[in-house]
């Protein structure tokens, strides 16, 4: 498992401000399916309040999405060369 502190997300304060072509752009840039959004909490720590999939972002808006590909282990890395 990752922990918390390990994981990129977006802040939920900064996402209720962005278009979806923001979002979108975000993923795209990352090369990320997925973007988690995490809230601060009254305690300090952070909770998962929600998730971006490109793929239902495609669905909805009928559009495709080109995900630049990133390699995010050595195992990625090798597939990639190869």
């Amino acid at each position: 498992m990752t922990p918390m502190s390990r994981l990129e997300s977006l802040q939920l304060s900064d996402i209720l401000r962005a278009r979806v072509g923001d979002i979108v752009e975000t993923m795209k840039t990352s090369g990320r399916q997925h973007v988690l959004v995490t809230e601060n909490q009254p305690d300090g720590s952070q909770a998962i309040s929600g998730m971006f999939s490109s793929t239902q972002i495609e669905n909805r808006l009928k559009i495709k999405i080109e995900l630049s590909p990133r390699a995010n282990t050595f195992a990625d890395l090798e597939r990639a060369l190869t």
